[in-house]
């Protein structure tokens, strides 16, 4: 018998998408990889404004790119207003200077949408420290630090090269689906 979790430990996720196909790999990778969770998605700077006043949020997940709306002010507006909200950059545009522009202004990380494993891990942190009312470790560890990491199917040694691409520690091979990482102990 499976059990249910209950509303509040549910993650509540504010979706900033235009692109329906997007926001519907994003719901059904994380119902198939067990994250329980509330997905609001908003598509305008309106809607945004409107649910970043009226609801309670546990992490938000942004396109960088939106017809009519800079989410750079999104992240400004999340930074002032509610600066406990890790806000996730999953984006297509992975040009440096947005991804470098995002993080220096405050984006907790800034995820590719070909890297769903890397969205996945994080997403399962920000619930599991909400269930137990900790703050974790960094999002991701830093270049070149080897870390324990696990993903489907395998947990081995593991570190992040310059690219940010997740390598065996000891076959220096990429790893494929890495899903949480954990310091050596």
């Amino acid at each position: 018998m499976q059990s249910r979790i209950s509303n509040e430990q549910r993650l509540r996720i504010l979706h900033l998408e235009d692109n329906d196909n997007d926001a519907e790999l994003v719901k059904i990778n994380l119902d198939i990889h067990g994250v329980d969770c509330a997905i609001t998605r908003v598509q305008a700077e309106e809607q945004f404004e409107s649910a970043l006043t009226e609801g309670a949020f546990d992490v938000i997940i942004s396109d960088s790119k939106l017809p009519g709306f800079d989410t750079s002010r999104a992240l400004s507006a999340v930074r002032e207003r509610r600066p406990e909200i890790p806000f996730v950059y999953f984006t297509g545009n992975a040009a440096p200077d947005v991804k470098r522009d995002a993080l220096e202004h405050g984006a907790f990380d800034f995820i590719s949408k070909d890297d769903l494993a890397r969205l996945i891990m994080l997403l399962r942190r920000v619930r599991r420290e909400k269930r137990h009312g900790v703050q974790g470790p960094d999002p991701l560890p830093p270049i070149g630090k080897a870390v324990i990491v696990r993903g489907e199917g395998f947990r081995c040694m593991a570190y992040r090269d310059r690219d940010g691409k997740w390598k065996d520690y000891f076959r220096m091979e990429e790893l494929p689906g890495v899903i949480e990482w954990c310091e050596e102990g």
